[in-house]
């Protein structure tokens, strides 16, 4: 049996059929990104404990969507005119936090026009529980803090937390809940190797937008990294959308790290400069390392090895990395030294070979380092997964 779901003059379409498209273009709820601010909330023209919601259209996720049956996944809300919503008085001695949401009461019956259905609501947080969680059939617009006493709401009061769907910039709405695990680890929902790779780029607020390249994905744990530019705090995650693009909108082209210099006997760096900067493109990572001695600077003893910003697939050669090694001899005109490099047995580190001369860079090799000489590495190599 062949059919269409949906033409003019057929009998039978649901509320499935009408919407199927929607569950198969959509991965996840949000706002449409169409016309100026949909569905922001601000402060009223004369601020009072209410809040502004603007028009706008949205999709809201359906609790009971199961994918098997083909059923429903979305409701489709459009806001034709702006509505305000009331905030309750404060008066617990503690900050409260609500969420301004587009609700669907599955109970209601609809109307001619379902206009009954839909409402904007605000969900009242427990006082200095922080951000309330979220019901079913609800999507989030903002988080509105009230004050012990508050008497009016302002625009500093209120986050926007919409999430954004049907954008051309790049990102895709995670629509599930990320926390903290650790600075360079999050907690996602079950199933993360379905969802995301390594190389993917999320982003995500903490208080500012952050910024990671997803280096290692476990079933409910993703690894990732922002170099020294960006970590993950130990705080609520909001507005968290990934990319499998290789530039979404905002996405830094690289992030700087700090690089670790060592020897048998390690160096020391004093007034001299020593500096990383990394890319990520899929799994393979472009890196530039900039080392120049200052006058303060002690050299160690035996062979020196400078640490990567991701460590390198196990499955690579020692030597299965693709770069240069430059070293400037300062008092020779900056003569350079041109050379190669391996890996270190766990891959987190880099050592240096230098043409006509045997034996890995040193104190004394290529030649006997001093103030103002300098070491510039360009490489690249794939991640370990």
């Amino acid at each position: 049996m062949r059919y269409v779901t949906l033409i003019d003059g057929m009998n039978n379409a649901t509320s499935a059929d009408l919407q199927m498209w929607t569950n198969v273009l959509l991965s996840g709820e949000g706002v449409v990104i169409r016309g100026t601010d949909p569905l922001k909330v601000s402060q009223t023209a004369s601020p009072e404990m209410k809040v502004l919601v603007q028009p706008g259209t949205c999709f809201v996720l359906r609790d009971a969507y199961v994918e098997s049956d083909n059923t429903q996944k979305f409701w489709n809300v459009v806001v034709t005119a702006s509505e305000q919503v009331n905030i309750d008085s404060n008066s617990s001695g503690l900050t409260r936090i609500d969420a301004i949401c587009v609700k669907i009461d599955t109970a209601a019956t609809p109307d001619d026009d379902a206009s009954n259905v839909a409402t904007l609501v605000a969900v009242k947080g427990t006082a200095g529980a922080g951000n309330p969680t979220i019901p079913d059939n609800h999507l989030l617009l903002a988080y509105v803090s009230v004050e012990d006493g508050e008497t009016t709401i302002l625009n500093a009061d209120i986050t926007d937390s919409r999430s954004e769907i049907g954008s051309s910039n790049g990102w895709t709405n995670a629509n599930e809940s990320w926390a903290y695990a650790s600075a360079t680890t999050i907690t996602v929902p079950a199933g993360a190797t379905s969802r995301y790779v390594n190389g993917d780029r999320i982003k995500l607020t903490q208080t500012t937008v952050k910024y990671f390249h997803v280096i290692g994905v476990a079933d409910t744990v993703l690894t990732v990294t922002g170099g020294s530019d960006y970590t993950v705090a130990n705080a609520a995650i909001t507005l968290n959308y990934y990319s499998h693009q290789a530039n979404p909108v905002g996405f830094p082209k690289g992030f700087s790290y700090t690089p670790t210099w060592t020897g048998s006997t390690n160096p020391s760096l004093g007034n001299g400069t020593l500096v990383g900067r990394f890319s990520l493109n899929g799994s393979v990572v472009s890196v530039e390392i900039h080392l120049r001695c200052g006058a303060t600077t002690t050299y160690g003893t035996g062979a020196y090895f400078i640490t990567l910003p991701i460590i390198a697939s196990s499955s690579l050669s020692d030597y299965g990395i693709i770069g240069t090694a430059l070293a400037f001899d300062a008092s020779a005109s900056y003569l350079p030294y041109v050379g190669t490099f391996g890996f270190t047995t766990n891959r987190s580190s880099l050592r240096f070979f230098f043409h006509n001369t045997s034996g890995s860079m040193s104190p004394t090799n290529p030649f006997t380092l001093t103030t103002s000489d300098e070491l510039l590495i360009t490489a690249n190599y794939e991640i370990a997964t």
